[in-house]
């Protein structure tokens, strides 16, 4: 299966290297404005360098995938190209910044039949697996509440800093809290209700401290805190708490047992090993979900209809 990876950054690069471990997988093209760039990282994993996605098309006869790593912004008029060109497409979270945006994507995918996946990662961590099956299959009853946290240090790892533009990134909403949006919707079902709060950076539009309570159709309440306002070397925390009828299961990576979750029940507390053969590279099974699935036909665990969820879910708790 050929692919092609536009967006050469740290996003890009990470798709790259899981390709890379992928034998059913060839990358024929890395696409990226800067040439000098480009032509590096096609040296380092055996590809051909191009300054635009259209430039690919003309070089090969068949694009099976093309893989969206740009700035949110540029989703959809490459998503939409490459659909026109008879290439599915898999897209870095979020979808898009604006409904309009993510409509757009959805429709050429109806028009051309050409499948989308949204790269949520979280869904493919065995931390929030574990939590899907909780919930699926009713081992502590019915979910009440879900809680969930993550914070970093103000980013400094997009090219030009285009994560400190609102306009560009959607704010920390959008590029953070998102994860854990996406992973309530994916648990709880329908968003009904919804509330906001929002500390913003004095100089930095795109970065601040966000809460957003979120009420679902069942009755469950989801409390999602993320914040890009931490000072310099602060370490990346994220977490989350699940309250069930029957018990509860919480996660935190600031405790150091980030392989593990701890699981709550009538007085008794054990910790559940998540990766008992060592850690998982959750880009990777992402990435060879969305190649498996590809080939097979089956639905992807993001379906496209999942992803739009999570853009409307954000532009009603703060647009």
């Amino acid at each position: 299966m050929n692919g092609v990876v536009i967006g050469l950054g740290f996003m890009g690069q990470t798709h790259l290297e899981a390709y890379s471990k992928m034998n059913s997988v060839k990358i024929v093209g890395v696409v990226d404005t800067h040439q000098q760039h480009a032509e590096k990282i096609a040296k380092r994993f055996g590809s051909e360098a191009f300054t635009s996605l259209k430039a690919t098309y003309k070089k090969f006869d068949k694009v099976d995938f093309v893989d969206i790593c740009l700035p949110s912004p540029f989703h959809r008029e490459n998503a939409v190209y490459a659909m026109e060109q008879g290439s599915d497409v898999i897209i870095e979270k979020p979808m898009a910044v604006t409904l309009e945006d993510s409509e757009a994507i959805a429709l050429k995918s109806k028009e051309t039949k050409r499948r989308v996946m949204v790269a949520h990662v979280c869904r493919f961590m065995p931390q929030y697996e574990y939590l899907k099956k909780v919930v699926e299959d009713e081992i502590l009853g019915k979910p009440l509440f879900f809680g969930a946290w993550r914070q970093s240090e103000t980013p400094n790892w997009s090219k030009n800093n285009w994560l400190h533009d609102r306009d560009q990134s959607g704010g920390t909403i959008m590029d953070l809290s998102i994860h854990d949006i996406d992973i309530a919707n994916w648990l709880l079902g329908k968003p009904e209700k919804y509330s906001y709060h929002e500390v913003s950076h004095p100089e930095l539009s795109g970065c601040s401290h966000v809460v957003s309570g979120i009420q679902y159709e069942n009755g469950a309440f989801a409390s999602i805190e993320a914040g890009h306002l931490m000072p310099k070397g602060y370490p990346f925390l994220a977490g989350y708490r699940l309250v069930c009828e029957q018990g509860a299961v919480e996660w935190n990576t600031a405790t150091g047992e980030t392989g593990s979750v701890s699981v709550f029940t009538n007085g008794t507390s054990q910790f559940v090993e998540m990766e008992p053969n060592g850690p998982v590279d959750s880009y990777y099974e992402e990435l060879k979900h969305f190649v498996d699935r590809l080939e097979s036909g089956k639905p992807f665990r993001v379906e496209i209809e999942d992803a739009m969820l999570a853009i409307s879910t954000v532009h009603n708790l703060a647009y």
